[in-house]
């Protein structure tokens, strides 16, 4: 058997890069093991985020407003003679 040398990589001595992108892959560790993930595939859920509650909370003023928009909408369309097309 061929005498195979295995040099340490630390972390700290790897290239920084800037961004991800297309095409790039993520290292991971899990208990199955380590591998890597293609970037497009990885997504964080609202659960594993710090602002959840923000999200939450335009979400729902989103929604009211929206609501709110339809309704002035309607208002207009009924007060006007070509039926408030905004078009």
């Amino acid at each position: 058997m061929a005498d195979e040398t295995l040099s340490a990589v630390n972390i700290d001595d790897l290239p920084v890069f800037e961004e991800i992108k297309s095409g790039s892959y993520i290292l991971i560790e899990t208990s199955d093991g380590t591998g890597i993930i293609d970037y497009k595939n990885f997504i964080i859920g609202t659960d594993n985020i710090t602002f959840q509650n923000l999200l939450s909370t335009q979400d729902a003023q989103i929604k009211a407003l929206s609501a709110q928009l339809v309704s002035l909408e309607t208002t207009v369309s009924s007060n006007s003679g070509d039926g408030g097309d905004w078009s």
